[in-house]
C-alpha cells in the first residue's frame, strides 16, 4: 500500500559490542561530572559505578538515558 512507501523515524537500538560514554554531574565530587565509557557486554548490560548492572541492549539512546536515571 502507499502507506507502506512512506519513510518511517527508524531509531537505533543498541547491542552487544556498542560503546557508551555516561556523564552523570555531581555524582561523586560536587561541580564535577563523572564520565565513564563502557562496552555493553554480551548479556546486554553495562556495570556502572555505585548502580551496578544496566540494561542497555535493545534500547534506544533515550531509553537507556531514562533507565540510568531511574537507577540514580
Amino acid at each position: 500500500t502507499p502507506e507502506d512507501l512512506v519513510p518511517g523515524e527508524l531509531k537505533y537500538r543498541l547491542a552487544p559490542g556498542d560503546v557508551v560514554r555516561v556523564e552523570v554531574f555531581e555524582l561523586i565530587t560536587p561541580g564535577q561530572p563523572e564520565i565513564e565509557e563502557r562496552t555493553i557486554d554480551q548479556t546486554g548490560n553495562v556495570r556502572l559505578k555505585e548502580i551496578g548492572d544496566v540494561v542497555a541492549a535493545g534500547l534506544t539512546v533515550e531509553e537507556f538515558q531514562q533507565e540510568i536515571v531511574q537507577k540514580y
